[in-house]
């Protein structure tokens, strides 16, 4: 029995090679869905105890971002609960449910568990059953000259069993390499649905987004038209010159320009998850023409690089496609060993069909058997080397996958920290902005100052707005990726 470390919880798992495994035989699509659901619940996402025996560079002891607060990381790991929007949930569960490519994962599971099925038939007998009629004849002259030809015919029945007997192991290393395959297949999948939760959520809050956008424009474009209300008294009264007016027109018109791109931009964004939730966009009425960005409180505990890492299921799959592929070489290396095996076969045989079952028409055969290739054009000694370099390649993949997620952890933070304080500055800046635009149209109200001078405060408090919903927006989006670097949200049930 080996021993491997559960990737959450810093549970240990036991995991049995001789485990039987399920057959999904005769399944049509809803009840296959189910029975790798329970698959996937009934054995956890694990990763091999290798620790760091394939590591060509040390995990960092620390991340490069320091001071970042601490939480508890939410237990049941579904972070995008934390950001309180039932709107999300309801998307990443039809995502969950729906999504073409997660449930192609899942079937790849039952793929690779039908594959264990077909290497444990090694372990058994072949038998086969045959009948018919046989008529030959035979040259008398082969023999002598003038000898007479023979002819004859018969009826036949019979059963055969050609049997390997795993002797080396052969049929063992073959079907402990399949196992691995479904090892890997559970990772690659929890690794789909970690990317499938997160683009899910990054698409959501980009609508939103886009929807805060509109309503920012939207009020502008209220105040913008007080703002031409006043300017055209002004110059109704003859305060101020025509150009003032017009100042105040184009003002008003860049905003209204501004607002179909936005418009299309909502559009595509709501397709996007429609495409990713598996449905049309007709079904997502729920998610309703205009909405506000979700408030995210706190921050996920992040803990040391080699806590972390080890959780991320591409992290996991790189690490069992080194233990499937080291199992392919000893696979290879029992091609230079013997095959021992038993053929044997009983049936009977007679010239009238009504005599097949009597005693002397009794045929049968007993042949234990040794086999061994002696040589084979050197083809075994490359099969073995194509082994050991497809697990070199495992191994270099699993170092690129340990330094991109460091990367990507490290990137994250930096991101969430450049994010929350930028958050800071630019509600500053937007009020400071509201008082200079404040402050100018009074001014301009007692002609203390000229219409430019508002018109560029009214720009200016708009973009600072707008760059304050882009600013809330990229946060989340930052910690949605951050939970993506930390492996988070693959355990779903």
């Amino acid at each position: 029995m080996l021993l491997f470390g559960a990737l959450t919880g810093g549970r240990v798992l036991a995991a049995d090679p001789s485990d039987p495994s399920s057959h999904a035989e005769g399944m049509d699509a809803t009840h296959l869905k189910d029975h790798v659901e329970e698959i996937l619940r009934e054995d956890s996402i694990t990763r091999p105890n290798t620790e760091a025996k394939y590591l060509t560079a040390p995990i960092p002891a620390e991340w490069d971002a320091g001071g970042i607060p601490r939480q508890v990381y939410p237990e049941d790991d579904e972070w995008w609960h934390q950001f309180e929007d039932t709107t999300l949930m309801r998307l990443i569960t039809l995502a969950d449910r729906n999504n073409y490519s997660l449930s192609q994962a899942t079937r790849r599971i039952e793929i690779s568990r039908q594959m264990v099925e077909g290497a444990k038939a090694g372990y058994y007998p072949t038998l086969g059953v045959s009948g018919g009629w046989n008529l030959s004849g035979a040259s008398g002259m082969n023999v002598a000259p003038g000898g007479a030809a023979t002819h004859g015919s018969f009826f036949s029945l019979g059963a055969q069993m050609q049997w390997e007997i795993d002797v080396f192991g052969r049929i063992t290393q073959n079907v402990r390499t399949q196992k691995l395959g479904v090892k890997v297949s559970r990772a690659d999948r929890a690794a789909a649905l970690t990317s499938l939760c997160a683009q899910v959520a990054v698409t959501y809050i980009n609508m939103r987004i886009d929807q805060s956008t509109l309503s920012v424009l939207q009020s502008h474009l209220q105040s913008q038209q007080r703002v031409a209300d006043i300017v055209q008294a002004r110059y109704e009264a003859g305060l101020v010159s025509k150009l003032d007016v017009l100042q105040a027109a184009s003002v008003l018109t860049q905003t209204r320009l501004s607002i179909p791109p936005v418009e299309a931009s909502v559009i595509a964004r709501r397709n996007a998850l429609a495409t990713l939730c598996g449905v049309n966009a007709s079904e997502l009425d729920f998610l309703g023409a205009g909405g506000q960005l979700p408030i995210y409180r706190g921050f996920p505990d992040i803990g040391r690089p080699e806590e972390v890492l080890y959780r991320r299921p591409d992290v996991a799959a790189a690490e069992w496609q080194i233990e499937q592929l080291a199992a392919s070489v000893g696979v290879a290396r029992k091609d230079f060993l013997p095959t021992v095996g038993v053929q044997a076969s009983v049936g009977t045989q007679a010239h009238d069909a009504g005599n097949l079952f009597s005693k002397n028409s009794l045929t049968y055969l007993v042949a234990p058997t040794i086999s061994w290739s002696v040589f084979e054009g050197m083809g075994r000694n490359a099969r073995l080397a194509q082994a050991k370099l497809n697990m070199e390649n495992a191994i270099d993949d699993y170092n690129a996958v340990i330094l991109t997620a460091v990367q990507e952890t490290n990137n994250a933070l930096a991101q969430c920290r450049a994010t929350m304080q930028q958050n800071v500055l630019t509600m500053q800046s937007v009020d400071e902005s509201r008082s200079v635009f404040n402050l100018s149209l009074e001014r301009y109200k007692l002609g203390l100052t000229d219409f430019t001078t508002v018109s560029q405060s009214i720009i200016s408090l708009l973009q600072s707005e707008n760059n304050l919903v882009q600013s809330k927006g990229a946060y989340l989006i930052s910690v949605i990726n951050l939970y993506k670097a930390l492996g988070g949200g693959w355990r779903v049930q």
